[in-house]
């Protein structure tokens, strides 16, 4: 980026460092494309298809949303995350509520896929293994659910 005189980094956390946000603002001199840069607002699509809006005049960060593509979530995803459209519940109740008994099928074929899409969150990230871990829909997640 020095190389190219591009603007620095800018980096934000919390005071519990429980996240950071890293914003790139966009060089001058980049070809106007008024899909993705206006005069003031840089918009970048990542790989879970998420927008970030950045107004480039206050370096703020102004909106995310999930943009997932329904074809990219399976049968089994939707499944959770319409038994987790009622509220937050444990592994052993999601797993009733689907019919399942197998524990890693679940985890596999269910869990982790939503998981690692961002529809779902942990009540406990710090501790995945928890007996009292609750599984919920993330504000990802009910978007997609909402525009389904």
């Amino acid at each position: 980026m020095k190389s190219n005189a591009s603007p620095r980094p800018q980096f934000e956390t919390d005071e519990n460092h429980s996240y950071f946000i890293v914003r790139l603002p966009v060089h001058s001199g980049i070809r106007k494309n008024d899909d993705q840069v206006s005069d003031h607002v840089a918009e970048k699509r990542v790989e879970d298809e998420t927008v970030q809006v950045i107004d480039n005049k206050t370096g703020k960060f102004t909106k995310q949303m999930a943009q997932q593509d329904a074809n990219q979530v399976s049968d089994q995803v939707w499944a959770l995350l319409d038994v987790l459209s009622s509220g937050p519940l444990g592994a052993a109740v999601a797993m009733k509520k689907l019919n399942l008994k197998h524990r890693t099928y679940f985890r596999k074929i269910f869990l982790r896929p939503a998981l690692d899409l961002g529809l779902i969150e942990m009540s406990q990230p710090d501790s995945p293994r928890s007996p009292s871990q609750e599984y919920g829909l993330s504000a990802s997640g009910r978007n997609l659910i909402r525009n389904r």
